[in-house]
């Protein structure tokens, strides 16, 4: 990813918090035919290394389950993102433009299969549902369903060896612009628009 280094995010903590609460990414593999990309919720989780691990499943159809070994995968996450007009600018200069956040993340990929992958299930379930007042569980299910479910689903685990952050906020302009484009976002209608207000400082 083409990163300036005014907009390049090294915080690893940061970059890691925005997958966690995303928790919704395209999924890019290398095949024979070229990029594949899913799109599909997934999990965060840390252990002893640097930056963890992402876990998540798709179709036992999907295509893309051919090619888990075929180089490194990249896992994309991009948050609030925001048109930026020329008329925010206070010093009445400047061009249209994006502001944005994303993250990379970039790893090899693994099948997951046997008690594993019923515990990553469980694993994800209680994370998606712990906001509901009576969370569904997987153990609702009679063992037969349970079963169907599993064998529909490859699920996978990514290893994340490196990652990318870019924070585009508007950092490039004169202050005075730069606070332009937050009063404009922060008095917007708009839940985009707001959601990126609150990140330019």
């Amino acid at each position: 990813m083409y990163i300036p280094d005014h907009f390049k995010n090294d915080d690893t903590g940061s970059m890691l918090a925005h997958i966690k609460k995303d928790a919704f990414g395209s999924l890019t593999t290398c095949t024979p035919d070229g990029p594949f990309t899913t799109h599909i919720p997934v999990l965060h989780v840390s252990d002893d290394t640097e930056y963890g691990k992402i876990i998540g499943h798709m179709a036992s159809e999907n295509d893309q389950t051919n090619h888990f070994d075929y180089g490194t995968a990249l896992a994309v996450f991009l948050g609030p993102h925001a048109y930026i007009s020329p008329n925010y600018y206070k010093s009445g200069t400047g061009v249209p433009t994006w502001n944005y956040i994303a993250v990379h993340a970039y790893g090899a990929l693994r099948e997951v299969k046997g008690e594993e992958k019923l515990r990553q299930q469980v694993l994800m379930t209680e994370y998606f549902e712990r906001a509901f007042e009576t969370p569904w569980t997987i153990s609702a299910f009679p063992e037969k369903a349970i079963e169907q479910m599993l064998d529909a689903l490859i699920s996978f685990e990514m290893r994340v060896e490196r990652l990318e952050g870019k924070w585009k906020l508007s950092q490039n302009v004169f202050e005075e612009d730069r606070q332009g484009v937050k009063e404009a976002f922060d008095s917007s209608s708009c839940q985009q628009e707001q959601a990126v207000g609150k990140m330019i400082e």
